[in-house]
């Protein structure tokens, strides 16, 4: 458990803020208050459900051991947190990583290339849960029912992790097939055939 009067001012409210997230299915929690858990025990959340006098948790620790409390024992810890790291600093690496990842996402709009299909090169314009529209650049739409649509050979629906930015893409680099080396000879290395 954390002793938040034993950090300095910014650490304790950075603290605090991770300390107040809402606890859901799945996450890792600290139980810090109650009789029947000994406090500072550690686990992850598998059910969450009402009971006679509230929300109840059920949390699995590191030892395999099922505990069962109110949810008004337990607060969410952050499990990535390395001991040695400051809260200072781990929510700089967080700020970062999110940084990170929202360049890495793939929206509506960029501009990408299939990593299956490295020369077909297109424009996102379809997006959901991890799932893609991509129209080929360049390509001419047709005029169906009225609506412009794009050809089928022009589209693939795809998995966002199977598509690459097009500024990031870097192709592989082609490896040259090995030449084989032919000594000549001269005629008359060779007996003169009876034939």
């Amino acid at each position: 458990m954390i002793d938040l009067a034993a950090l300095p001012a910014a650490e304790a409210r950075i603290a605090r803020r991770y300390m107040e997230v809402e606890v859901e299915k799945g996450m890792t929690v600290e139980v810090y208050k109650g009789r029947k858990v000994p406090k500072g025990t550690v686990g992850k959340v598998f059910w969450m459900g009402a009971g006679q006098y509230g929300w109840r948790v059920g949390i699995n620790d590191e030892m395999g051991d099922t505990h069962w409390t109110a949810l008004t024992n337990v607060r969410a810890i952050a499990a990535d947190k390395d001991p040695g790291e400051t809260w200072v600093e781990y929510e700089g690496r967080k700020a970062v990583e999110a940084v990170a990842r929202e360049a890495a996402r793939i929206a509506r709009w960029d501009e990408v290339v299939l990593l299956a299909e490295p020369d077909f090169e297109g424009k996102v314009f379809w997006e959901r849960d991890g799932r893609i529209g991509v129209a080929r650049l360049g390509a001419k739409r047709v005029r169906v029912n009225g609506n412009l649509r794009n050809k089928e050979e022009d589209t693939r629906w795809v998995d966002a992790a199977d598509v690459c930015k097009l500024a990031d893409y870097e192709p592989e680099p082609e490896v040259a097939a090995p030449v084989a080396v032919v000594e000549e000879t001269w005629a008359e290395d060779f007996e003169a055939s009876p034939f």
